[in-house]
C-alpha cells in the first residue's frame, strides 16, 4: 500500500519544486496520512502534498522569535519529562497564564508551532508518534477565551500535523468554559472530538498519566518547576 501511495504522490507533483517537498515524506507521514483520510489514498496524497508544502514555508520557527519567546515567557505550557500509559509525550497547558489582551493571534501562533514541533521530537524519544495534550482549565475566563487563536491550533494540528494529538484531557473545566466550548466544538472535526475527555478530578487524570510522572500540583510525588525554557533544554 505505502508503495502504490508513494508513486501516486510522486504522480501527483506537477514541478520539481513540489517533488521536492514530497521526497522527504516518510513512511510515518504516509501512514498519518491515510489514517487521517480514513484510507482515501488520494485525498491521503493531497494531505502529504499540502503538509509538506506548508512545513518549507513555515518551519522551523527560530528560536529567537520574538514573538515566540514573548509568550514563552508566560510559562503557558512545558513538556512533561516522562509518558503517559500509552508512550505520547505529554504537555501541561495552564491556560490562566494566557491572555488575549495581552498575547497577539501571531505570537500566539509562533509559540504554538514552536511547541508542537518540540513535543513531536519529545515523542520520538520514547519511540511514539503521537502526544497528549493537557488543558488545566483552572482559572479560565474571559481573558483566555481566544476563539481565533483556538481555531487556527485546531486547523493546524487537523492539516498540518495529522494524526500527531493523541488524546487531549480537559482539566478543572469551570462552568464559563462550557461557552467556549460550545463555541469552538463546531470548527473541531469528529476525529479530533472523539480524543477529548473531560476529567473530573486528578484520580481521572491519573488513570490516563501515571501520578509518578506527575508535579506536586497535580498528585504527582515530584517538585517540577514549571520553566518551559529548563524543561526544553533538560
Amino acid at each position: 500500500m505505502l508503495g502504490a501511495l508513494r508513486v501516486a504522490l510522486e504522480a501527483r507533483c506537477s514541478s520539481e519544486e513540489a517533488l521536492s517537498c514530497v521526497g522527504c515524506a516518510t513512511d510515518g507521514d504516509l501512514l498519518r496520512a491515510l489514517r487521517a483520510r480514513k484510507n482515501d489514498e488520494r485525498a491521503a496524497v493531497e494531505l502529504v502534498i499540502q503538509e509538506k508544502i506548508w512545513r518549507r514555508e513555515n518551519l522551523p520557527v527560530n528560536e529567537d522569535n520574538e514573538k515566540m519567546l514573548k509568550v514563552r515567557a508566560r510559562n503557558v505550557a512545558y513538556i512533561v519529562h516522562a509518558p503517559d500509559y500509552e508512550g505520547r509525550s505529554v504537555v501541561m497547558t495552564i491556560t490562566a497564564r494566557h491572555d488575549r489582551s495581552e498575547v497577539q493571534f501571531e505570537e500566539g501562533e509562533a509559540f504554538g508551532l514552536w511547541l508542537v514541533e518540540h513535543t513531536i521530537s519529545h515523542a520520538q524519544r520514547f519511540g511514539h508518534e503521537q502526544f497528549t495534550l493537557i488543558f488545566d482549565l483552572a482559572g479560565f475566563g474571559w481573558a483566555q477565551m481566544d476563539l481565533p487563536l483556538a481555531r487556527r491550533m485546531n486547523e493546524l494540528l487537523v492539516q498540518s500535523y495529522p494524526e500527531r494529538l493523541g488524546k487531549c484531557l480537559l482539566l478543572n473545566a469551570p462552568f464559563v468554559f462550557s461557552s467556549f466550548y460550545a463555541l469552538v466544538s463546531p470548527f473541531i472535526d469528529q476525529s479530533t472530538r472523539e480524543r477529548i475527555v473531560f476529567v473530573r478530578d486528578l484520580a481521572q487524570l491519573h488513570e490516563f498519566v501515571p501520578r509518578e510522572h506527575l508535579p506536586t500540583e497535580y498528585g504527582g510525588p515530584r517538585d517540577l518547576e514549571i520553566d518551559v525554557k529548563r524543561t526544553y533544554n533538560a
